[in-house]
């Protein structure tokens, strides 16, 4: 699937949600809420974390079997280390970076309220 495909799924899914989403730049685009407040979004093909997007307030969009969960990068992180080993991996304390599409039940779990709800 090409990265302006993952752009329009995750763009249906924002709406029903109530975003409006500006034009994909790279990774990244803006999605403005109905209430007004605007947000930025890096949109992942997976379930991604990096050291240099820390503290940036920095949202992640991904799917997971089909559903698309948007979330702030730093909470994604938390959550994370609660519920995984990814912290003490090599590719995170030597790289800053880790992905994986395979979450185990308890992040799943925590990762629940950030579910969007589907397009009708």
């Amino acid at each position: 699937m090409t990265r302006e495909e993952r752009f329009d799924e995750a763009r249906r899914a924002l709406n029903a949600n109530g975003y409006t989403c500006s034009g994909l730049r790279g990774l990244r685009f803006t999605a403005t809420h109905e209430s007004g407040y605007t947000i930025e979004v890096e949109l992942r093909p997976r379930t991604r974390i990096r050291r240099d997007r820390m503290n940036m307030g920095l949202y992640m969009c991904f799917p997971i079997a089909g559903c698309h969960y948007l979330l702030p990068h730093d909470t994604l992180v938390e959550i994370v280390g609660d519920t995984t080993n990814w912290l003490n991996t090599c590719s995170w304390l030597e790289c800053g970076d880790y992905n994986s599409e395979n979450l185990n039940r308890a992040m799943r779990h925590r990762l629940e309220p950030f579910k969007l709800e589907s397009p009708r």
